[in-house]
């Protein structure tokens, strides 16, 4: 819980697709396109389809340009750019997010933590 007390506003943010969680779980930093800006949050409450899975620090916000996507793209979790925009669009009723959020891990919740964290909530 002392990581929580680092961030006095902490919002949530939701994966519906695997490979990006997957990738923030195991590499510890991920890029997401979004279109939410998350502007005044530093700590996320990381879910995967509705689970709660992590807690993760904004690093940077950064336009969604191409120039953007082509640097961060390695980092997003897709094997190609090109997977992740089609990703993107689909998520996003066929238009590119504004933003791209890098997140950084901070922890893993297991079954047991997750529990008690939705109870504090």
């Amino acid at each position: 819980m002392k990581e929580l007390l680092m961030y006095p506003k902490v919002s949530g943010i939701n994966f519906r697709e695997f490979a990006p969680i997957h990738f923030l779980l195991e590499k510890g930093i991920v890029a997401t396109m979004r279109n939410k800006k998350y502007s005044g949050y530093k700590g996320l409450f990381v879910y995967y389809k509705g689970k709660l899975v992590a807690l993760a620090e904004i690093e940077k916000v950064v336009e969604n340009n191409d120039e953007n996507r082509e640097i961060y793209y390695r980092i997003s979790g897709f094997k190609t750019l090109s997977t992740w925009i089609i990703k993107a669009k689909k998520l996003h009723r066929g238009k590119l997010p504004k933003w791209i959020i890098i997140l950084r891990l901070l922890k893993k919740f297991d079954q047991k933590i997750e529990k008690s964290i939705e109870t504090f909530l």
